[in-house]
């Protein structure tokens, strides 16, 4: 029996899991196919059931496929760079990117607009982002919402300014891709974001560390921004005070939306533990699992840490970075941690030491079909 001989419901289940990038390929071969990777229903579901989950990274302005070794003696190899290059583009130096179902919303250095980029389908949006929505104190997310009319997940971006030193205000944009347009929130903040290059959307909502404004400044807990209401909420930690964890070294991490990692450093102790949930909207109370404890000196992990966990051959992967003087002159050197459940720490430099900070970026992504819009 051939594939076009199969009813189509079983047709649609094989296809489901077969590699994104390998579909891409099959849309010449079929009409029907062509039209059917095209259909939001199918590139949620293909999406939802992608057995393949590839690790990148920002090195040197560049987004890299990376393949971790924790077999034997334990190694990191950065190869396969992506290009964002098309007809619309010529190569450009991506300052920073954040990623969500497929896509990656990229921020270009010396340039104040973004670029929203699908890699699997090659598909790539400009987005002015222009004062007031963008300065040099920003930051952006990309997030989604069921659309009512169609049923099927739309976009929308999430600025935050800080305002800097010189205004000192805070505000939130909103760029929807229906309208092309970019709008200031209104809303009143109770909080304070702390860490906020640190975030993920994780089932849609994107998530900060933050504290308490007015009632416990020690106080910390998960700040999340529903992208249909448009409003901010408020999740707990498996610790809510800082006396207890350091402010600095924690970090989220998401593997597709099955899973939310956050990584705590305990405070005044050598001890990083790494918490799991896969239910934050389920219950008021989210449940925690503590899925890896290691213990190591503190310059193993430093603040504003990067990280992947493997939580079934339990090692966590962390990105770093020191400074070191050479010929008189400040360099700086990338490192990349893994640490396994037996304290063992391998530290493995991945690049020569060079005289530009390139603050590297470590996540899980999962290539898919979806249309930018």
């Amino acid at each position: 029996m051939t594939m076009s001989e199969l009813p189509g419901d079983v047709v649609e289940e094989i296809l489901c899991h077969v590699p994104a990038a390998s579909l891409k390929r099959l849309r010449s071969t079929c009409k029907r196919w062509n039209l059917l990777f095209d259909d939001p229903r199918f590139v949620r579901e293909h999406f939802d059931k992608a057995v393949r989950v590839r690790q990148l990274m920002t090195k040197e302005l560049k987004i890299c496929s990376v393949n971790v070794n924790h077999h034997g003696v334990l190694s990191i190899d950065v190869s396969g760079k992506l290009n964002l290059i098309n007809r619309h583009f010529i190569l450009i130096r991506i300052a920073e990117v954040f990623h969500h179902d497929g896509l990656l919303l990229c921020t270009i250095k010396y340039s104040t607009s973004l670029v929203l980029w699908n890699p699997c389908t090659g598909q790539a949006k400009c987005i002015p982002a222009k004062d007031p929505y963008k300065t040099r104190h920003g930051t952006f997310a990309l997030g989604s919402y069921q659309d009512k009319k169609s049923g099927y997940n739309s976009y929308k971006i999430l600025s935050y300014d800080n305002g800097g030193t010189e205004t000192k205000t805070d505000k939130f944009s909103i760029y929807e891709f229906k309208s092309n347009s970019w709008k200031i929130l209104d809303v009143t903040l109770d909080f304070d974001l702390t860490r906020i290059d640190n975030r993920v959307t994780f089932k849609g909502k994107t998530y900060w560390f933050a504290v308490d404004e007015k009632e416990n400044h020690h106080a910390i807990f998960l700040l999340s921004f529903d992208y249909t209401t448009e409003r901010f909420g408020r999740m707990n930690l498996p610790y809510q005070l800082f006396p207890y964890i350091s402010r600095t070294d924690m970090a989220l991490s998401v593997v597709r939306d099955e899973k939310l990692f956050v990584l705590l450093q305990l405070t005044n102790t050598s001890r990083t533990e790494v918490w799991v949930t896969n239910k934050i909207d389920e219950t008021k109370v989210v449940p925690w699992s503590m899925v890896l404890a290691v213990d190591h000196s503190r310059e193993d992990i430093m603040s504003g840490v990067r990280f992947l966990v493997d939580d079934e051959k339990k090692f966590v992967v962390c990105f770093d970075w020191k400074s070191l003087v050479k010929d008189g002159k400040v360099h700086y050197e990338n490192m990349v941690h893994i640490i396994k459940e037996d304290n063992k720490v391998r530290k493995v430099d991945f690049a020569a030491p060079t005289k530009l900070l390139h603050w590297s970026q470590l996540f899980n992504y999962v290539p898919s079909l979806v249309q930018i819009q």
